[in-house]
């Protein structure tokens, strides 16, 4: 879309997807040429076998290199999550069967190490396309990075930056690219680049990890911003929420006109502007004391089922213990909300495979907990047992109904009396359509509520984690789903509950304005979206308060 300008000058607007927060302005700097332009020879001459396998084995080695860097970078700045993440595309890289099954290709089918590549990752693609597993998808969702990886190595075996000439120039500026990848954003790092702003590009991808570790705003999925008129112009990025805008005049101020900018400004000019609480989503214990430095108010989400991914091992209660008390004692006298296990197939199962004990993985969240009730009570003697040092809330995933919410508090706060009369608030997760439409009824055994934004968006419209936000791609759905959260934000209010926001949605400014409108003041996001949105509402509110 184009507008127009109080000066007259002409900016274009786009849309694109959310990468890594943070807002960035400068001319736009287009790199040299596309990263995978079509390959110009399909099949080679069998003399020319080894020059190929000399090809991929080189490409592999740049990206084994880009994952060790990778890795480093990751494990200095980010949670060991995303360390482990990292690890395994690194493993799938080594993999000897890899290596073996391109070579095969080049071999028989006399196909150039470029078509080689596609050859055997279409192949792969085609053997987990029918898994309804999220972890398989997850695995195929790896094997896309790597494809990409290894053809832009092939093609581009040198630096993406070539001369010295483009590394000076490339300061200040906002690049453009066709595709992100972990590459990439490892050789913008230390360019002093302002932002990225990429074709093509997940928000859950390993590049996408990488951008908010190294903290480059990034916005992806601009439709033709590899075309060399957008090389020439000016432009800026909110990475939160994927808008951008060019504009074919150098302005200073080309960030004054973002629209989320003047919706959060609108939010917080309001005369009678409720406070606003940021709490921080918490992966482990160790990230406590980054959730207290970033200004967060609490933790509004501790996913305990994490602990025991980064582990590898179902943890006993003692262990538990251990974690929960670090993370109360560091949050010193804030409270924490810790969520009891969250278990699923995808997450759980490689860890309880090895075990000879039976587990009904075919049941989640809340389901599985009643089903295996003496995981909840090891849970619940840890969580009881940090209770003694800090206030802690208790959240319950994935509930059904009154009655299955009512069976899991009393088979916690059973174990919990043992230890200590303490006065411990027990909470819904809203995740479910199901659970949102008996809101009411919740609210009267719930002392608060917290809604989960992914998983609701894929329950409502039957989509996967990874894609749930972009369900909200038409207004009919955008309608559906906020009469939902009415739905439920009315029954809080009503019995005098409070409710909180998690998930993706409550980390992005528009849809904030939607939460406040509706009477939700409560959020819990990821740490480092507390230092994006402070600046946005704080400041603003304490205009208000002035006046």
């Amino acid at each position: 879309m184009t507008i127009t300008s109080d000066t007259q000058s002409r900016i274009i607007r786009k849309q694109g997807i959310a990468i890594a927060g943070g807002i960035a302005s400068g001319k736009c700097w287009l790199i040299s040429r596309p990263l995978h332009p079509l390959s110009e020879r399909r099949t080679v001459p069998r003399r020319f076998h080894e020059r190929e396998e000399s090809k991929i084995r080189h490409a592999l080695q740049i990206m084994s290199f880009v994952m060790e860097h990778a890795i480093e970078e990751v494990r200095k700045r980010a949670n060991k999550e995303h360390v482990r993440m990292f690890v395994v595309l690194k493993a799938m890289v080594h993999d000897p069967m890899l290596l073996k099954s391109i070579v095969d290709v080049i071999r028989k089918k006399n196909y150039s190490a470029y078509a080689a590549v596609q050859e055997v990752f279409r192949d792969f693609r085609k053997q987990l396309q029918d898994s309804n597993l999220a972890l398989i998808r997850e695995r195929a969702n790896d094997l896309v990075e790597i494809e990409e990886g290894l053809l832009d190595a092939l093609v581009n075996p040198l630096s993406l930056v070539r001369d010295n000439h483009d590394r000076h120039g490339i300061a200040g500026r906002i690049v453009l690219t066709r595709i992100l990848t972990p590459r990439f954003v490892l050789e913008m790092r230390g360019r002093n680049i302002r932002g990225i702003i990429a074709q093509i590009g997940g928000p859950t991808s390993h590049a996408a990890i990488l951008c908010r570790t190294l903290m480059i705003p990034c916005v992806s999925g601009i439709a033709g911003v590899y075309i060399k008129d957008f090389g020439a112009m000016h432009s800026a990025i909110n990475g939160a929420t994927g808008e951008t805008l060019f504009s074919e005049q150098g302005k200073d101020n080309l960030t004054e006109y973002f629209h989320t900018r003047s919706r959060i400004h609108h939010i917080s000019q309001k005369r009678h502007l409720p406070e606003i609480t940021l709490y921080a989503n918490l992966n482990i214990s160790d990230h406590a004391s980054r959730a207290l430095a970033a200004g967060a108010q609490g933790i509004g989400l501790y996913r305990t089922e994490l602990e025991f991914l980064a582990a590898g091992k179902l943890l006993s209660s003692r262990q538990q213990e251990t974690c929960y008390r670090n993370v109360v004692m560091t949050m010193m006298g804030l409270p924490t909300t810790i969520r009891v296990l969250d278990v699923r197939r995808d997450k759980f199962q490689p860890i309880v495979e090895p075990m000879k004990r039976p587990f009904r993985l075919d049941l989640e969240g809340a389901a599985f907990l009643l089903s295996h009730p003496g995981m909840l009570r090891a849970q619940a003697r840890a969580i009881g047992k940090a209770a003694l040092i800090g206030p802690v809330r208790l959240l319950y995933p994935l509930v059904e109904n009154t009655q299955q919410f009512i069976e899991l508090k009393t088979i916690v706060h059973e174990i919990i009396d043992e230890i200590a009369q303490l006065e411990i608030p027990d909470g819904v997760m809203f995740e479910l359509v199901g659970a949102c439409r008996k809101a009411q009824d919740l609210f009267t055994e719930a002392d608060f509520g917290s809604i989960g934004t992914n998983d609701l968006l894929q329950d409502l419209f039957g989509t996967d984690r990874e894609t749930a936000v972009k369900a909200l791609s038409s207004k009919r759905q955008v309608l559906e789903f906020r009469d939902l959260i009415e739905h439920v934000s009315n029954a809080a209010q009503k019995a005098g509950k409070s409710l909180t926001v998690c998930g993706e949605l409550a980390s992005d400014p528009r849809w904030i304005r939607r939460f406040v409108d509706m009477g939700i003041t409560k959020f819990s996001v990821d740490i480092h979206q507390i230092k994006i949105l402070r600046p946005l509402l704080q400041p603003a509110q304490e205009k208000v308060t002035v006046k």
